[in-house]
């Protein structure tokens, strides 16, 4: 039998403070993830993304944000 220990994942991000969904719609979204190799990004609106460095477009509206 072999057992792969593997450290643990945490999955965090942040938005750039510079970009506002008011003055300019694509906000670019800073990974701040500890040991992840991939990534899934929901953006709230129906739009995904597997990038590690995202940025993403939003219509008017509040948005809930989730990284995987």
């Amino acid at each position: 039998m072999i057992v792969n220990v593997v450290p643990e994942v945490k999955a965090d991000f942040t938005i750039n403070q510079k970009y506002d969904c008011v003055n300019v719609p694509e906000i670019e979204f800073v990974n701040n993830s500890v040991n992840a190799s991939n990534y899934l990004w929901e953006f709230g609106d129906g739009a995904i993304s597997d990038e590690i460095l995202p940025n993403h477009s939003y219509d008017s509206g509040v948005f809930e944000i989730s990284g995987i």
